[in-house]
């Protein structure tokens, strides 16, 4: 019997505006999901929640990496709530092929395990981008770029550790008719939108800088630009609003919707452990769901 992890993530900077080929900014969590798995005879998946498509992602990843026995996927521990967009599907594929990777002693490297929890997160997401698996096999930093030539994914090395607060609006946004609406929105108005994406590529760049110096006061005050254009493109909520009212006044040196919006989660940049904890706190004394990470 053997365990392995994978880490939770959540998007710093970037959301809509990587669809147009600008630069995102994507950060692997300290919280993830343990997965424990053992020999078998047959394919087998011991928890009864989620119970298809665990059978499906073990699947994937035990052909991904060349395992033709049976295995037991005996136990799931999450510290990451689902549907929240913080990659626990991708979370979960790299925990199961660490342990897969444990258990049979296979010698996997990291790419490796990356490699196979794609694979995973092809059958939930058809093409994915590869920066949810990514983030769960490596953590830290990540820059992200869509490109016809295949995507940019390159760990970006900071300065300094960091904590986000994160605080969940209890409503889902989904994904594909949120892009379709910003879609709609740069067609009716594309001199509006050339601006805004012109706005976001020069705060990204000011967001890499400042992530790489360590100074995160400047990364609090450009995710909250970040958040002034995703309120102009019209994806944020009322719930998300306040959340991002509530960290603010609670010390986050900078707060933002992550993801596609539409509900989901936001994100509070905190300036240490105690102040992440101080903002979550008050998130969950508003009544919504909140916890807080470190970046790993």
């Amino acid at each position: 019997m053997a365990k392995g992890k994978g880490f939770g993530k959540t998007i710093l900077f970037g959301e809509h505006f990587v669809v147009y080929g600008k630069t995102g900014i994507v950060a692997g969590l300290d919280k993830g999901i343990w997965a424990e798995v053992e020999k078998s005879t047959e394919d087998e998946v011991a928890t009864n929640e989620y119970k298809k498509e665990r059978m499906e992602s073990l699947q994937a990843i035990k052909k991904a990496l060349g395992v033709n026995v049976g295995v037991r996927l005996k136990n799931v521990s999450s510290e990451l709530p689902a549907g929240a967009g913080v990659g626990s599907s991708a979370a979960l594929a790299v925990a199961i092929a660490r342990a897969i990777n444990n258990e049979f002693e296979l010698g996997k490297n990291e790419k490796e395990i990356c490699n196979a929890a794609y694979e995973s997160e092809r059958i939930f997401h058809g093409t994915p981008s590869g920066i949810d698996n990514t983030a769960a096999t490596y953590g830290g930093v990540i820059v992200f770029r869509k490109r016809e030539r295949g995507n940019l994914i390159k760990r970006l090395k900071v300065k300094k550790t960091f904590y986000i607060a994160i605080g969940i609006s209890g409503k889902q946004g989904i994904t594909k008719e949120l892009v379709a609406m910003v879609r709609t929105k740069r067609e009716e108005n594309e001199r509006w939108f050339a601006n805004v994406l012109k706005k976001y590529a020069k705060l990204s760049k000011e967001a890499l800088g400042a992530l790489q110096k360590g100074n995160l006061v400047k990364v609090g005050k450009l995710m909250d630009e970040n958040q002034v254009l995703l309120r102009e493109i019209g994806v944020s909520t009322k719930e998300l609003e306040e959340i991002i009212d509530i960290a603010k006044k609670s010390g986050a040196l900078g707060a933002k919707l992550t993801g596609a919006g539409g509900g989901g989660c936001a994100i509070a940049l905190a300036e240490n452990e105690e102040k992440a904890k101080k903002i979550s706190e008050a998130v969950k004394k508003a009544g919504y769901g909140s916890f807080y990470s470190k970046i790993v």
